[in-house]
């Protein structure tokens, strides 16, 4: 469990970051996450969501500013959870799967935490249980002032999900089968209204295709940028078919 920060990246230190990353030929390409102490009250709907709102829209115009066209976001309360680290990747390499069900994706959280962070060292209590409908509600409000701020910056803004449960530690997931992201694309049609395409976790889920997924939402150049990752042996699933759909977004 790790404690949330809280500092701001300035225009200038993105910058610096971007320029050292061109020296050595990459691209500055993605930034993936608010530090949960950005945006708590946002995803508990707290008292303070609308100081964290613009301390988001902060962030985003921040990233525009320094040339960074993907801000990666996970509107989750629990966060990852149920990570095991074993060598079982191909020649006996390390990698990381998900356990399933145990005592870390069941246990309550407790007040002072967002996804698997402590926001500070004083915990009263648990977080009250939220409903799959008011996280809905959330992310809808959320996406829906912060959207324009993110087309003005020039910005797509990523959503993923992992792991792929209904629920986690007593909180629901937004999107635990591959149809529910159509649901959050409608919410605010726009291109900076995109995908973080997880194909581990989307091979994972109980219902649906990836090979399926990925063409609806490749067709709709839904994807901002895919994780290549998988819980499953990788030559089973990285066909040429899925590649060629995933490199025609």
């Amino acid at each position: 469990m790790g404690t949330a920060v809280g500092d701001v990246w300035t225009v200038d230190e993105l910058i610096k970051i971007r320029d050292r990353m061109q020296e050595f030929g990459l691209t500055f390409y993605a930034i993936e996450n608010f530090d949960p102490c950005h945006w708590d009250d946002i995803l508990f709907d707290g008292p303070k969501k609308l100081e964290q709102l613009e301390v988001v829209k902060n962030i985003i115009r921040n990233v525009g500013k320094a040339g960074i066209p993907v801000f990666g976001y996970n509107f989750s309360l629990a966060g990852v959870a149920g990570r095991v680290i074993e060598n079982k990747a191909r020649g006996g390499a390390q990698t990381v799967g998900l356990s399933g069900i145990n005592e870390d994706i069941l246990e309550p959280m407790p007040d002072n935490m967002a996804w698997n962070m402590k926001i500070n060292n004083h915990s009263a209590g648990y977080r009250p249980e939220t409903t799959t409908e008011q996280l809905w509600e959330r992310l809808t409000w959320f996406l829906n002032h912060i959207i324009p701020v993110a087309e003005e910056a020039g910005v797509r803004l990523a959503a993923p999900d992992d792991p792929p449960l209904e629920f986690v530690r007593g909180q629901p997931r937004l999107v635990n089968q591959p149809h529910l992201y159509q649901k959050l694309l409608d919410i605010k049609p726009s291109k900076s209204n995109a995908l973080e395409f997880c194909l581990g976790t989307i091979a994972e889920m109980s219902e649906g295709n990836v090979y399926e997924a990925v063409q609806q939402y490749a067709s709709q150049d839904a994807m901002a940028y895919v994780h290549l990752g998988t819980l499953k042996v990788c030559h089973t699933i990285m066909k040429p078919s899925l590649m060629r759909a995933i490199l025609t977004c």
